[in-house]
């Protein structure tokens, strides 16, 4: 497996990451197959068979969201939804390939026609815009927002208003969700 699948100091998590794998996987391909056999294109071949006959599944992601997908400096690819693209290739006999989207044009990559890939996988928050445009499968993780900040600086750092102040300069991933998920008025965005 790959480095995500290393926890507590090192040691191997237990047989319980493999059944939550298998399940992912699982529920992964099915999702895939609805969101891809939605498209409206007439004489489509079942998404399965076209996959076969290319022999080659076509995965986007962005590549930017540990541990979920991330690329590394020599353009390979690790992580949970990594891990899933391959199994998912392997249960289909085809090969993989990795192509890669950013948040800004996920929506319209998605949509493209021809399709740009068959899939995305980068931990994608299911919003209701994205739902009204594609199918998408049910969330398999939740998690928050949280402040990264120095220690020194913490204390002055609790909520949302504590950030949205001119003075403070906050990182954000241009397109995706989380450029979106705030209101920030006075916050200077980087």
């Amino acid at each position: 497996m790959t480095n995500w699948g290393k926890c507590n100091a090192g040691r191997k998590c237990s047989g319980m990451r493999k059944n939550i794998l298998w399940l992912f996987a699982i529920i992964l391909v099915c999702c895939t197959l609805v969101f891809i056999s939605c498209r409206p294109h007439k004489d489509i071949l079942p998404t399965v068979q076209r996959i076969q006959e290319r022999g080659e599944l076509l995965v986007g992601t962005t590549g930017d969201y540990r541990p979920l997908t991330f690329r590394e400096a020599d353009s390979t690819y690790w992580g949970f939804e990594i891990d899933m693209a391959e199994e998912m290739a392997r249960r289909l006999g085809v090969g993989l390939r990795f192509v890669p989207t950013s948040w800004p044009t996920l929506t319209d990559d998605v949509l493209a026609a021809p399709q740009a890939f068959d899939l995305a996988a980068s931990g994608i928050t299911i919003t209701e815009e994205r739902l009204a445009m594609m199918a998408m499968s049910e969330g398999y993780l939740e998690n928050g927002k949280t402040i990264l900040c120095r220690v020194e600086d913490s204390a002055g750092f609790r909520s949302l208003e504590d950030i949205d102040r001119p003075e403070v300069r906050v990182m954000v991933n241009p397109g995706g969700q989380n450029e979106k998920s705030y209101k920030l008025h006075d916050v200077q965005l980087l």
